[in-house]
């Protein structure tokens, strides 16, 4: 064990960091209430010691720049100022037991970290977010007092509730992006309004057996036909299902998000709004996937071997312990993770991501984007050897971006990019003017039909140009270039066939 010696400068520091008497606290006010303790604008090197430390009665403090607050018991009053002092802007609050009030608006530019506690506690937030627990960070002890809170403009995140009790709480939670982790079941007084941003909602429900029913247009959660939750204002939902139950989503024309947790079937029907369904594995036998109207994504992953979705069709096949289909119709951005994608856009402006040991992408017409979405756990885990892939732009003016390992990148029709990355790669571009990079290792590059650029990069690079005023530019390795049956080609390499210049 160390121990200190208490100095007079340690003397001095405790004296200025305890609560200044009520004599002292003349002309400060918190909610037009005459302050009984004014804190002391704190230190960050200090943030473990800085603070008040109120009384077991009513206290009404006026922060004024503390980092810390206890109020301990009594119906307390506190209100977050700043003298504009310290540059971590931050105060931790446990406004311990009693019928206390937490008001942020005071100092809008400050983060409040507020501990409630047990009572009907009321708090409102500032303008830069706020981390409010109806009652404690530790599950003890409880609180299934009402509670109200109203958020400020910042992004903030309420815990609110028992899990298993009752919840009474009143929660409008402000104009930023929110989150609610909510506990319990909603009373007939309780109530969720979400007001403006995107704000999502955290249900411990997610726990329970049963089937489990977001019905976002009602503005309710179902588990096992009983009601849990209710709701207005909400964007995004982290839900799901154990022991094999289904579950329901029912959207609305916002822009709406679920993440779920699948055990069983997914029954999702989104609405006319900008739409994701993202899932960690597999949706059973019988599923259907509905994105509606709008520009909607599709993510998900799986431990199974393969993933394969087709967008256009609005099919997906999965092959979790024998192969089946379900319904995935309406989106047109995807990202899949498995040890095996097959992935297919539409006619349409595509964004196409995957993480895989062997994928497949063939993107069809339109404006389209495919890339690797690199993930190092996936990949070392179930990809013992590099990944490899086979990318197909199709028509239109697309952007293609392999893995590491060794790829095949095809560009079709239209002008295009193809980036192949490390690995020993071939590229192919198509009738349009694209522009081929090959990057690490020895790769194979060959132009299309139009004014085509070839980049080598370090390797030993095979570059050719093919029809059209080409430019092979072979990069620092011993690189070969022929500039093809077209005119007036630009060659750098050491090696040189048929480059005019």
């Amino acid at each position: 064990m160390r121990t200190t010696t208490l100095t007079a400068a340690g003397l001095l520091s405790l004296a200025i960091l305890s609560p200044i008497p009520a004599a002292d606290a003349a002309g400060e006010t918190c909610r037009g209430e005459a302050a009984t303790i004014v804190g002391t604008p704190g230190n960050p090197a200090l943030l473990g010691s800085d603070g008040i430390v109120g009384t077991e009665g009513r206290d009404v403090v006026v922060t004024h720049g503390a980092l810390k607050v206890t109020t301990l018991g009594g119906d307390d009053l506190i209100c977050v100022t700043s003298p504009g002092g310290p540059s971590v802007r931050r105060v931790i609050i446990d406004a311990g037991a009693g019928d206390d009030v937490v008001d942020g608006t005071t100092a809008p530019d400050w983060i409040a970290q507020v501990e409630l506690g047990e009572g009907a506690d009321r708090f409102e937030g500032g303008g830069v977010g706020s981390t409010i627990y109806g009652a404690y960070s530790e599950p003890a002890p409880v609180d299934s007092e009402r509670d109200v809170v109203v958020g400020g403009a910042g992004s903030e995140r309420f815990h609110s509730g028992v899990v298993g009790q009752p919840n009474p709480d009143v929660i409008a939670l402000g104009a930023g992006n929110d989150s609610l982790i909510y506990n319990g079941v909603t009373t007939a007084d309780g109530s969720i309004d979400g007001g403006a941003g995107i704000d999502e909602l955290f249900p411990s429900a997610l726990l329970r057996s049963g089937e489990t029913v977001v019905d976002n247009a009602a503005g309710q959660l179902l588990i096992d036909q009983q009601v849990v939750a209710t709701w207005s204002g909400l964007e995004t939902f982290w839900t799901g299902t154990i022991g094999g139950e289904d579950l329901v989503f029912v959207g609305t024309a916002a822009d709406e998000t679920v993440n779920a947790t699948v055990s069983g079937r997914v029954r999702a029907t989104f609405g006319a709004g900008d739409d994701a369904f993202r899932a960690d594995q597999s949706p059973r036998v019988g599923s259907v996937i509905d994105g509606g109207d709008g520009r909607d994504f599709f993510y998900l992953t799986s431990e199974s071997g393969l993933l394969d979705l087709d967008l256009e069709k609005g099919r997906l096949v999965a092959d979790a312990e024998a192969e089946y289909t379900t319904s995935a119709a309406g989106f047109e951005d995807a990202s899949l993770f498995a040890r095996r994608v097959v992935l297919r856009g539409t006619d349409g402006r595509n964004d196409l991501r995957f993480s895989a040991c062997d994928a497949s992408v063939t993107a069809r017409g339109g404006s389209d984007r495919v890339a690797r979405s690199y993930d190092s756990f996936f990949e070392s885990v179930f990809c013992p050897r590099f990944p490899k892939a086979y990318l197909n732009g199709g028509s239109g003016r697309d952007e293609l971006e392999g893995t590491v390992g060794p790829d095949v990148l095809v560009g079709g029709r239209g002008k295009d990019l193809l980036d192949g990355g490390a690995g020993a790669d071939r590229l192919k571009g198509g009738n349009g003017p694209d522009v081929l990079k090959g990057k690490d290792d020895n790769d194979l590059l060959r132009g299309g039909g139009g004014y085509d650029r070839l980049l080598g990069g370090k390797g030993r690079d095979n570059l050719q140009g093919q029809a059209g005023r080409d430019r092979l530019y072979g990069g620092p390795s011993r690189d070969r270039a022929d500039g093809g049956s077209g005119a007036k080609d630009v060659c750098r390499a050491e090696q040189k066939r048929r480059c005019e210049r």
